[in-house]
């Protein structure tokens, strides 16, 4: 009796050995699955953007935001006080069957924010065509929702007015660098800047209804709804 007590003794003591291995062989996995998870910052994009014609059919509205945008480098250079510049983009598209989709018009809306950390107070400038306009905010959400959002216009002339009947859909990124380094300098010194580049981000369809009537003043629909680009964008 002596000898199977002893034998069951052991075999429990070997059982904990190998538990013990285990745990101990695991952790480290297991560490640099919790750093990796720490460590993950989402990627800067932006909102799928809405554009519309606006009442008039003179231009094409294209509202967007840019989200998850500041990183731990941007965030040490704006603390700092420097400036961070932000270049948004705005395209219309035609989407073409058996063949590349075209970017037929665009406009460029560059803006800046800056931080001074004596006043605590927030600076944005914005800059659009050659009309700039600087704004002092103390709220830093009311500065940053000045900064991040897009809404520009781009004249229907350009691209649709021969042609309603067709397909045009908006696309929309945004380049952001520290310091003194703009855009589109600071995409050929990539490699000097502090910053990024997001992706293209897609709309869908843009109604050409306003532009289209029977004489009658009744609008007539175009295309098949429910229509989604081709390119891939993202989603709110």
């Amino acid at each position: 009796m002596a000898a199977i007590r002893v034998g069951s003794h052991k075999k429990g003591l070997f059982v904990w050995v190998i538990l013990i291995a285990g745990l101990v062989s695991a952790s480290p996995a297991l560490a640099e699955s919790e750093a990796q998870t720490a460590s993950f910052e989402p990627a800067p994009r932006m909102m799928k953007p809405a554009a519309a014609i606006d009442e008039s059919g003179s231009v094409v509205v294209v509202r967007s935001k840019l989200i998850n945008w500041m990183d731990q480098d941007l965030s040490e250079y704006f603390e700092s006080g420097l400036p961070l510049r932000l270049s948004f983009k705005a395209a219309i598209f035609e989407s073409r069957d058996f063949w590349l989709d075209a970017q037929l018009a665009s406009t460029t809306v560059k803006k800046q924010v800056s931080y001074d950390p004596v006043k605590k107070s927030y600076t944005v400038i914005v800059l659009g065509g050659e009309e700039e306009i600087s704004e002092e905010f103390v709220d830093k959400k009311e500065a940053m929702q000045r900064l991040l959002t897009l809404e520009t216009e781009i004249p229907i002339h350009l691209f649709m007015e021969k042609h309603p009947e067709r397909t045009y859909y908006a696309g929309v990124y945004c380049d952001v660098t520290a310091g003194e380094v703009d855009f589109p300098v600071g995409q050929l010194l990539w490699f000097l800047r502090t910053g990024y580049t997001t992706e293209w981000f897609y709309s869908e369809k843009i109604s050409t209804q306003v532009l289209q009537s029977d004489g009658s003043g009744k609008k007539q629909p175009i295309g098949q709804p429910g229509w989604i680009p081709r390119p891939k964008g993202g989603t709110e």
